[in-house]
């Protein structure tokens, strides 16, 4: 009896053994295909991100990249006519249709991405190589050490922001009105916090924050639109003067010249002045030689400091203007004169007085790298036919009377200069926006997991 005891308990004690082995050999198995799928899941959302930055910044780059707009450089990235600039996406020469390279992450070369990017054909004309309704697609196949594969798509598409939108609190108050041919283009977004106090405001389109809103209840029924709080942060594009520089046609340097940035010279009066060429210096005093006299640009180089553009009716020269200095130097135009510029600067930006601004870049009015401070009764582009894009890098104020036609963006960055601590709007100030700008801010708009 004491042997068939142990005989019985040995194939128990065995059974038990096998058992433990089969369940840890099958653990082990688990735990390697969770790590091969989670390779392969991460290697082909590096695919996408990566693709997708790419193809963003090259469309966003489209003029300095010598496309004629918006559209070519798109369909540029579905032929792939310059196979360099997309940052090795593909080695193909006949074009992302339809081919895409295989990208090893790692040193050990054991996990990695494909990636092809090709035209969505969804409502389009049969042309792989021609975009027709604005969406590119993205796909991307991560393999893991094993073999293991995932296959994920992303649709890119235009960014579609609307009339003002601040990555940081936003106040407004007084009779602020904002208007839209679409009441959906004339919307208002925070992605922090929104504050509404003017009892008379009129906002068309919807009010929202990605924070709290909050508004009395009569500033809150000016709002025809829906206002709420806990809105989805949208993408706000960073705002960096530089990335503009390639539109400007003067630089205005902040040791006080004014020199060409056209590539085949600038033209004033008889004087053709070669790319780079000083057309005008204000250094010294009176600091007016480009205000007037051979060079009437209107702009005086103030104290040797900062720019200015407040003669009383001088010939002003119509022109993109690029303002070298820092965010926390002020350009000002501060004049009643009725221009055509638009204003790059590296400095804050001070509008003031009662200009009639029309931009001279289509759809770009202001980009600065600072503050802005738009007051008085500025009247800045046309509702109708000149609207333009208000960029600001760090903060926000608008009082006074301004009627703006255009969209502003505020990113909102950390404060250099403090010439504006916070982003208000208030008084009687108008923004008349079209629905019509930002074209060249792409993004992911959906995407998918492939099952194969």
């Amino acid at each position: 009896m004491a042997l068939i005891g142990v005989l019985l308990l040995l194939m128990m004690m065995s059974a038990l053994a096998a058992a433990l082995t089969v369940s840890g050999q099958t653990e082990t198995l688990i735990v390697r295909n969770e790590l091969a799928a989670a390779q392969a899941q991460a290697a082909a959302e590096a695919g996408i991100n990566h693709a997708a930055e790419v193809v963003t910044q090259y469309i966003w780059d489209w003029k300095a990249l010598g496309f004629a707009n918006v559209d070519a450089a798109v369909n540029d990235v579905l032929a792939d006519a310059d196979a360099g600039s997309l940052d090795g996406l593909t080695t193909c020469t006949g074009g992302l249709d339809g081919c895409g390279v295989e990208h090893a992450i790692g040193t050990a070369a054991t996990v990695t991405y494909y990636v092809e990017i090709v035209d969505d054909t969804t409502g389009e004309d049969g042309n792989a190589l021609s975009d027709s309704n604005d969406a590119i697609l993205i796909k991307a196949k991560g393999t893991a050490s094993d073999g293991t594969a995932v296959v994920l798509e992303a649709i890119v598409t235009p960014i579609k922001l609307p009339a003002l939108i601040t990555g940081g609190n936003l106040t407004i108050s007084g009779n602020v009105e904002i208007s839209a041919t679409d009441p959906d283009d004339a919307s208002v977004h925070s992605n922090s916090n929104l504050s509404i106090t003017g009892s008379a405001a009129d906002i068309q389109g919807d009010a929202t924050a990605s924070g709290t809103q909050s508004c009395n209840p009569s500033s809150c029924s000016q709002v025809e639109g829906s206002h709420s709080s806990g809105a989805t942060e949208l993408p706000i594009p960073e705002v960096h003067a530089s990335d503009y520089l390639v539109n400007a046609d003067y630089v205005l340097q902040s040791t006080g010249q004014m020199t060409c940035n056209l590539s085949g010279g600038c033209t004033v009066g008889a004087t053709t002045y070669a790319y780079n060429a000083t057309i005008c210096d204000a250094s010294s005093n009176p600091h007016t030689q480009c205000r007037s006299g051979t060079t009437d640009f209107g702009w005086r180089f103030t104290g040797g400091t900062h720019w200015e553009l407040n003669e009383a009716n001088p010939t002003y020269n119509t022109g993109t203007y690029y303002v070298k200095g820092t965010p926390t130097t002020v350009t000002e135009v501060s004049a009643s004169p009725t221009v055509i510029i638009t204003i790059i600067a590296e400095t804050s930006l001070s509008i003031a007085g009662s200009p009639d601004i029309t931009p001279d870049t289509p759809e770009l009015l202001f980009v600065t790298d600072g503050d802005l401070s738009i007051s008085g009764g500025t009247d800045l582009g046309d509702p109708l036919t000149a609207q333009g894009q208000i960029l600001v890098h760090e903060q926000l104020s608008i009082s006074g009377g301004p009627d703006i036609a255009g969209q502003v963006i505020v990113e909102d960055a950390a404060t250099l200069s403090s010439l504006v601590t916070s982003n208000s709007i208030s008084g009687n100030a108008e923004i008349t926006y079209n629905g019509n700008l930002g074209s060249s801010y792409w993004g992911i708009s959906s995407w998918r997991d492939v099952r194969e």
